[in-house]
């Protein structure tokens, strides 16, 4: 089986954003668990953090691995690269956007259709960018 290029992952992801079907793509905007505080966005979950990150893995780094050999196979990116990715999207994105992100990189469609039907359309849209804007951002760091 071929390989998905980067740009081939992007474009499946922006797709998968897009055809979202999941029940919160219709709620009223009154029903958005998101709670505005001192000018941050919160998860309403009572934490002051205003951004969407949430821990995963254990405290070995066992995700970050998982992360990190899942971009190695399915794209051309070093392995500075990967490991800076990895990092971004422990930072960036939620633990449902992140194994969205790792099962569509290993090819796993039937694991990627079960995430994206428990992601949000934020989450779907926030996972469908990443990797360019965590790329850029890594690049400009020069972890090439």
């Amino acid at each position: 089986m071929k390989k998905l290029t980067p740009l081939a992952i992007l474009a499946a992801l922006a797709l998968a954003a897009c055809n979202n079907s999941s029940p919160d793509t219709t709620d009223a905007a009154t029903d958005s668990n998101t709670e505005i505080e001192n000018g941050n966005a919160g998860s309403g979950s009572g934490h002051d953090s205003g951004d969407m990150a949430v821990e995963t893995g254990d405290s070995n780094g066992a995700s970050d691995d998982e992360f990190v050999a899942a971009c190695l196979s399915a794209s051309n990116q070093t392995e500075s690269m990967c490991t800076c990715l990895s990092e971004r999207a422990e930072a960036d994105l939620t633990e449902t956007s992140r194994e969205f992100l790792i099962a569509t990189l290993n090819e796993q469609s039937d694991e990627v259709t079960e995430l994206r039907s428990r992601m949000s359309m934020e989450e779907m849209s926030t996972a469908g960018m990443f990797l360019v804007t965590a790329s850029t951002q890594c690049a400009r760091e020069g972890r090439q």
